[in-house]
């Protein structure tokens, strides 16, 4: 995967898909789309992965306890039918022409005892047309700060969670590898 976040004709795509009070550390994207970054503009959501921290967090020293409270209340908020409408509206808002339906939690486990995975599917519509997106977020702590990344592929048969599962890991677990 290429990390595209300060190329050229990238940057203002990134940027536009930035959640207010976030910021990206990095968007990886395949060789496919690396080859043709203007496709971008045309909502691409298939495999890419993204690394962002929160501002909110930007100078919190993180420990074992708070990311554990911050895991719960990702947990609980995310999935939370009154918080997720707010949320809705925010992707929505950054991801215009697209409706996203509430996401069901698949499955969720850890890599390492700094870090957590959420395997999540939720369908997007935009015109006439549905498609469903895997997406596998991940929380690690990195030298006491705390990271956010996510990995997302379409879901196109029985077999697209584990091999978006196994491409996150390897990913993940790169980054934790090299963070030791």
């Amino acid at each position: 995967m290429y990390n595209i976040i300060n190329n050229i004709e990238s940057k203002d795509y990134i940027q536009s898909k930035n959640f207010p009070g976030n910021t990206f550390v990095a968007y990886y994207v395949n060789k496919k789309l690396y080859k043709n970054l203007q496709v971008l503009w045309e909502d691409q959501f298939d495999d890419f992965f993204q690394i962002y921290v929160t501002n909110h967090n930007e100078n919190k020293d993180v420990d074992i306890s708070y990311f554990t409270e911050v895991n719960k209340n990702y947990l609980e908020n995310y999935l939370n039918s009154d918080k997720w409408e707010t949320l809705k509206k925010r992707l929505e808002n950054i991801n215009e022409n697209n409706v996203f339906e509430k996401p069901i939690l698949i499955e969720n486990y850890s890599l390492s005892k700094n870090s957590m995975q959420y395997v999540t599917l939720v369908t997007i519509k935009k015109k006439n047309t549905s498609k469903n997106m895997i997406t596998i977020g991940n929380m690690f702590i990195v030298q006491n700060r705390l990271f956010f990344s996510s990995y997302n592929k379409f879901y196109q048969n029985s077999n697209s969670i584990e091999e978006a599962k196994k491409r996150n890991n390897e990913l993940m677990l790169k980054i934790i590898d090299n963070n030791k």
